[in-house]
């Protein structure tokens, strides 16, 4: 009888030990709400969604003309603040300039490290007196892959 309980036992604590497959990645999620993919915007909008991001992380905003694929520009002047209780967030986000009406915009929302945190926070010290210029896109924070939806611009 002691070894049957033993072989329980031992078949029970199997059975509640996660696997390496099992176990989540940094508790990164995160979502956008608004805009959905192919919504017409005109001069600015707000980014929406929910996140739920590891501790000393950041979510950025930053858009683009669809076209310009290396060349992104961080949004609302801050990482995006996340409400605690409920997870959500808004960016507001500009569309380009008014001669960029008819074109496609890229919205694309990163989670990073304090380090870039750091450094695209930088960017808008003199973004204005530099005419905004344009920044490599920010590397992601491992286990949480950045999301992007394209939007088309219908005024200004």
């Amino acid at each position: 009888m002691n070894k049957r309980v033993a072989q329980i036992l031992v078949l029970c604590s199997l059975a509640v030990v996660p696997s390496a497959a099992q176990k989540p990645s940094a508790a990164c999620n995160v979502t956008v709400s608004t805009p959905q993919p192919g919504d017409k915007v005109g001069r600015d909008g707000r980014v929406r969604g929910t996140a739920k991001i590891p501790s000393g992380t950041y979510l950025w905003v930053l858009s683009h003309m669809k076209d310009l694929t290396e060349e992104w520009w961080p949004q609302g002047g801050r990482p995006a603040s996340i409400d605690p209780q409920t997870g959500e967030w808004v960016i507001i986000t500009g569309y380009g300039r008014a001669e960029d009406v008819k074109e496609d915009f890229e919205v694309a929302v990163v989670v990073v490290d304090a380090n870039t945190n750091s450094r695209l926070r930088d960017w808008f010290k003199d973004a204005k007196a530099k005419d905004y210029p344009p920044v490599d896109f920010p590397t992601p924070i491992d286990g949480c892959p950045p999301i992007k939806v394209v939007v088309h611009k219908t005024s200004h």
